[in-house]
């Protein structure tokens, strides 16, 4: 919405907090749920391994994603470096989305029950 309103004429500075804040929220949201989708795509060996490829890629994309979004501003003006930046999200959205994988079914238990008796470990174990 930003670049179109912003080649429409209609930027304001309202439009620009809703989208910080729709953007601050999708961030985090995807932050948590990128962790949690990692143990379905990678066998438990792996692990470790495709954690540190994650904090790699998200360490190079901090060092180098500030001094692109420069040049691209430089180049293309704010307005298309913005409008790159989300078709390169609809990508990412898409490549997300066509990862098949089966999410295991959860034991299914009396929860109440589990809860109070790790409860009372929990006490027995400290007291």
């Amino acid at each position: 919405s930003v670049p179109v309103a912003a080649i429409a004429g209609w930027l304001h500075i309202e439009l620009l907090y809703i989208a910080a804040v729709c953007s601050g929220a999708l961030s985090a949201i995807f932050d948590v749920a990128y962790q949690s989708f990692l143990p379905q795509v990678a066998r438990r060996v792996q692990l470790v391994e495709r954690n540190r490829d994650l904090d790699i890629s998200r360490s190079m994309a901090q060092i180098v994603g500030p001094s692109s979004a420069g040049l691209l501003v430089l180049w293309l003006t704010a307005p298309i470096a913005i409008v790159a930046d989300a078709v390169s999200f609809l990508i990412s959205a898409l490549a997300l989305v066509s990862l098949r994988t089966t999410e295991p079914v959860p034991v299914t238990r009396d929860d109440r029950r589990s809860h109070l008796r790790n409860s009372r470990r929990g006490i027995s174990g400290i007291a």
